[in-house]
């Protein structure tokens, strides 16, 4: 449980770096795209958020296997175990699902209401991993 930066601890929040890199892309790429383009927006959240899923599934499959016993990471504020995984895959998966959802309604086809939604889940995510008060805290305000 020690504060060190180290390679595992990093792994532990990969999928968050994952949608707060793809918050920043959707939201610069809103503004390269084409009003009536648009629509691509949502495809790329989409692919987005499976490309993210994918990687969180192999990494926990090849670097740390799901265990029964939480993991400390982070100054004991983030845990890494088998309920962790199964939120973050369930996260992931309606993110996806709101995503190619969304794609139809040109009312919230902008690059903020994606970049909202991604958000949304890191904070999601953040709060299943969270071990700690504060973390809770942090998370639970992120979502909202």
């Amino acid at each position: 449980m020690s504060s060190a930066i180290t390679l595992d601890s990093v792994l532990a929040i990969s999928p968050e770096i994952g949608l707060v890199i793809l918050a920043i892309l959707v939201l610069f790429f809103d503004r390269a795209v084409k009003p009536n383009e648009k629509r691509s927006l949502g495809l790329l959240t989409a692919w987005g958020g499976f490309i993210i899923l994918l990687g969180t599934l192999a990494l926990w499959y090849f670097f740390d296997q799901p265990s029964v016993e939480p993991i400390a990471y982070w100054g004991g504020m983030i845990r890494q175990d088998l309920v962790t995984l199964v939120f973050r895959v369930m996260f992931l998966i309606a993110l996806i699902i709101t995503a190619l959802l969304s794609l139809d309604f040109k009312g919230v086809q902008s690059g903020e209401y994606y970049a909202l939604i991604l958000t949304a889940t890191v904070g999601f995510s953040l709060m299943a991993a969270s071990a700690d008060l504060i973390m809770l805290f942090i998370a639970l305000e992120t979502a909202s």
